[in-house]
C-alpha cells in the first residue's frame, strides 16, 4: 500500500506447460489502484474476476489494525491507469469482509461476501447494484 493506497502485483506465467514455480512467473509493473481517498490506509480485502463482464470485483478497506477505513466495493476493469467505480454498499461496522464469489441461492443469482469472522452479507442480482454518485 504505497502512499496508503492498494495495489495489485501481477505477474506472468512464461509458460503454462512449464513446472509451477516462482522460476516461471515474471513480474509486472505494479497497478495503483484509485479507490476514493478516505484519510486512512487502505487495502485489498477481496478480488474476485467476472469472467462474464471481463472486469473485476475489489473490496477495499482497512489495511491494517490501527486504520479506521471503512470497507467499500469497487469495480475495476483490470488495466493498468487503475481507475475503478464504488458501488453503493455499505458493510456492518464489524464487518470485515474478506473475499466474494457469485452462487445461486433458491434459484436466485447473487454475490456473497464473507466475513473473516464467519458473517456474510448477500447481495441478488437481480437488485440494482448502484454505483456511488450515479441516480
Amino acid at each position: 500500500m504505497p502512499d496508503g493506497k492498494p495495489v495489485i502485483l501481477p505477474v506472468k506465467v512464461k509458460d503454462l506447460a512449464g513446472p509451477w514455480t516462482t522460476s516461471h512467473l515474471e513480474a509486472q509493473a505494479p497497478i495503483h489502484l484509485l479507490a476514493e481517498p478516505i484519510g486512512d490506509e487502505q487495502g485489498i480485502g477481496g478480488l474476485w474476476n467476472m469472467r462474464d463482464r471481463d472486469e473485476f470485483l475489489v473490496i477495499v478497506g482497512k489495511a491494517t489494525h490501527d486504520s479506521e477505513a471503512p470497507f467499500s466495493l469497487y469495480e475495476w476493469n483490470g488495466k493498468a491507469d487503475g481507475s475503478m467505480r464504488r458501488f453503493n454498499v455499505r458493510f456492518a461496522k464489524r464487518m470485515k469482509p474478506d473475499g466474494i464469489t457469485r452462487c445461486v441461492i433458491g434459484g436466485r443469482n447473487a454475490l456473497v461476501i464473507v466475513d473473516d469472522g464467519g458473517g456474510f452479507q448477500m447481495i441478488w442480482d437481480d437488485d440494482r447494484l448502484p454505483y456511488a454518485g450515479v441516480p
